[in-house]
This record gives structure tokens, C-alpha cells and sequence, in this order.
């Protein structure tokens, strides 16, 4: 069965990218990867197996259902929940050994309860909201509520936290404030000796290493982006999704004619349009309608009428060697041009985030990964867990492979 739409995952790039990270951060610094929202739409399994080789022993999840799916991979090292939990997640909590966030008295005490009627000890990160104003324990109660957590002996504090609400914004000002009232209660409530501390998400690790305390948790930097454009890439990392389609149908059209639904696009020349199969229940947003463009042959064909729930059309006039079954790339790189996910962010008013996690929901995604051995390169490619592996290419010579970054 083909496939005509999907969404292509370079490994090697996450790869790569984890490296930069950890040459960045240093030795000292222990890098949580999160993969939560299914890895930001790359596949959290995926990701955790390959990062697992890497030596990467603690991943960062949002629920109880994301830490299992981890878990259930064999991986034996450490899971934090950062999301909020509810009382009937406590016995999955102790059943698979997850690292759930404190971020009230009330859930601490729960889970000390839990903990020593089955004498347990449970690991817990204790989040504190010093201004995000969403999970955490308030900083005006922190002192009195930390010091009730140190006591309770089947609760073992493995991490303190915080998050920033403005480190991708120009205005730094909040960010120090928030800093300055971690540090005050990190200074005021001794919780142990060697738990880790971490502030950082991607913003503030790339813009702020005297933050970086002996944990920083990278999301998007892991994927190949900087969380702002505002933000330097000074880690030469590499976008690690595309998403791709193929040209299904080629059609010459009068001047005058209407594309679409809603006649909101009409011809004014001859125009060579081709009808491709994604829209917006693949992923492709409506309000792309009439404005941005995908890439054939390495040049710009312009989104044309209205995106449908599974087709779009492209004007193809100025790409003449434009043909049934081509590849299109929707973002991604073709030869020297890229559309990113900043660029289509930008189209449909969002955030890159949102663009990547949108893009992992109902389409396929196409894993490739490189290895070098004996003067040659083995390329694999793998549909996810739904469909079978297979090669596409076995054994060429690393001069003519295809353009995968080289694995660490």
C-alpha cells in the first residue's frame, strides 16, 4: 500500500541535535529530553529508543499514559511526569515506577499516603510557580509546605522546578524576577543534597547558561528549532520533521475559471494546476487558503482556492517539468530552498509548536536513519509501529547517499 501523504522523521537529526545540546551544556549538566505530545509530534517511542543508545536515562512525559508508553519500551532509567495528575493515577505512578511532579500539599499528601500503605518510597520533582501561574505550589506558601514534604519519609525529593513564562520574549526583565524567587526559596528550604535543579526549557538554555543549574530541559531545541527567531541558533541544529505529498493530479485551466470551494481563487492566465492529496485532516490548516506555497523541483507553487479536508491545489504553471506522482514538499527542504515550520507558523498565525504537534496527529510518519560502517552507508527507512520495516537503500557507497546527517 502507498502511502501519499506523511511526515518524514530524520533520526540522525535527533541525534544531532541532543549532541550539540550536550556539548553546549557541558559534562555537569544532565540533559531531560522531553517527549511529551508525542515527542512534538515526532513519535515518542521513536525518539526514546534512539536517544536511549545515546546513554540518555531520564526522558520528561506529561501524563501517566506517555510514561508508560516509555516505560513499556524497556527502558529501565527515569521518567518525570510534569503534568497534573489526578488520585487515580497514583497506583500506575507506583505500578511503573514514574516520577510524578508535586505541585500542591494536597497531591503530596496523597501520594504519601499511597506510598506508605504499600511501603514505597516514591521519587518526586517538586514544581514551584514563580509567576507562570498554572502548576506549582504558590512561592508565599513554598517555605511552609516544602518543609511539611521534607518530613514525609516515603517521599524522596528527587528535583525542584520552575518555568519561565517570557524566556523566548525581548523583555527579560520578568524572567530575572522569576529567578530571583526560585533562588530565595531554593536559599530558605533546604530539600537534600543531590537533586537536580532545573529551570531551563529551550529558551532560556540557549539564552541563558547561568541558568542552566545541573538539569535543562529541552523540547523544541531537540527537534531541530529555536523556540523565537529572536533567538541565535548557535547549535547548528537541524529540523529533524518534513512533511510530504505527491502530486496526484495534473489539470490545464482556462483564464476566468474558479478554483475550489467558494470562488475565492480565479484564474487570470492559462494555469497548469496540481491537485494534491493532504489538507486540513492531514494536518494542512484551512487558513492556508490562497496564501503560502509548497516546493516542486526545488521552486515555489503556490497554494491556490481553498484547502480542503483532504486536497489542495497548486498552481504549477512556472514548474513545467511538473509531473504526476512528484514529490511536494509542504515543509521541509528541497535542493536549496526550505519552507520551516517558523515559515508555516507564520502563515497561520501560530507557533511552531503547534505546527509540529499538529503534523504528528493522523498522518504517517516515515523514520530514516543512517549508519556508516566498512566505508559504506546503510539507509533504513520505517513506517511507524503500525506498518512493517523494510530498506530503501542497503549498502551504497557514502558518496552517493542520500542527504541524512552523519549519526554521532
Amino acid at each position: 500500500m502507498s502511502v501519499n501523504t506523511w511526515v518524514e522523521i530524520n533520526l540522525n537529526a535527533i541525534v544531532h541535535n541532543f549532541h550539540e545540546i550536550k556539548n553546549y551544556v557541558g559534562r555537569d549538566v544532565c540533559v531531560l529530553p522531553v517527549v511529551k505530545s508525542d515527542a512534538y509530534g515526532h513519535g515518542a517511542c521513536e525518539i526514546a529508543r534512539i536517544l536511549a543508545k545515546e546513554g540518555v536515562s531520564f526522558f520528561a512525559v506529561n501524563n501517566v499514559e506517555e510514561g508508560i508508553a516509555i516505560r513499556n519500551l524497556g527502558h529501565f532509567g527515569e521518567i518525570l511526569v510534569m503534568g497534573g495528575l489526578l488520585t487515580d493515577d497514583l497506583d500506575s505512578i507506583l505500578e511503573y515506577n514514574l516520577i510524578p511532579t508535586v505541585h500542591s500539599i494536597d497531591w503530596a499528601r496523597h501520594l504519601s499516603d499511597k506510598a506508605s500503605k504499600r511501603r514505597q518510597i516514591i521519587k518526586i520533582h517538586i514544581k514551584i510557580d514563580t509567576g507562570m501561574g498554572r502548576l506549582g505550589i504558590n512561592c508565599d506558601e513554598a517555605k511552609d509546605v516544602l518543609k511539611e514534604i521534607v518530613k514525609m519519609p516515603y517521599l524522596k525529593i528527587d528535583g525542584v522546578y520552575t518555568h519561565f513564562s517570557t524566556a523566548d520574549e525581548v523583555d527579560r526583565s520578568f524572567l530575572f524576577e522569576q529567578i530571583k524567587r526560585f533562588e530565595k526559596i531554593l536559599k530558605n528550604v533546604p530539600m537534600g543534597k543531590n537533586i537536580f535543579t532545573h529551570v531551563c526549557n529551550s529558551a532560556a538554555m540557549l539564552d541563558f547558561p547561568a541558568c542552566h543549574y545541573n538539569m535543562v530541559r529541552p523540547g523544541l531545541a531537540l527537534y531541530g528549532y529555536v523556540p523565537s527567531e529572536r533567538i541565535k541558533n548557535q547549535l547548528n541544529l537541524i529540523p529533524a520533521m518534513s512533511y510530504k505529498s505527491r502530486v496526484l493530479v495534473i489539470k490545464d485551466v482556462l483564464p476566468e475559471k474558479d478554483i475550489s470551494y467558494g470562488q475565492t481563487f480565479r484564474t487570470k492566465r492559462r494555469t497548469k494546476i496540481g491537485i494534491i492529496p493532504v489538507g486540513y485532516g492531514l494536518g494542512y490548516f484551512r487558513c492556508l487558503s490562497n496564501k503560502g506555497y509548497a516546493l516542486i523541483h526545488s521552486r515555489k507553487a503556490p497554494v491556490i482556492g481553498r484547502v480542503c479536508m483532504d486536497q489542495i491545489v497548486l498552481d504549477l504553471t512556472d514548474i513545467p517539468a511538473a509531473a504526476v506522482g512528484d514529490e511536494v514538499v509542504l515543509m521541509g527542504t528541497q535542493g536549496a530552498c526550505e519552507i520551516s515550520a517558523h515559515t508555516m507558523a507564520k502563515w497561520t498565525g501560530t507557533i511552531s509548536y503547534e505546527i509540529l504537534c499538529s503534523l504528528g496527529r493522523n498522518i504517517p510518519r516515515l523514520y530514516l536513519w543512517r549508519e556508516e560502517r566498512q566505508g559504506h552507508v546503510d539507509i533504513y527507512e520505517r513506517i511507524d509501529e503500525r506498518r512493517e520495516r523494510k530498506y530503501i537503500r542497503e549498502h551504497l557507497p557514502i558518496d552517493n547517499s542520500v542527504n541524512l546527517p552523519k549519526s554521532e
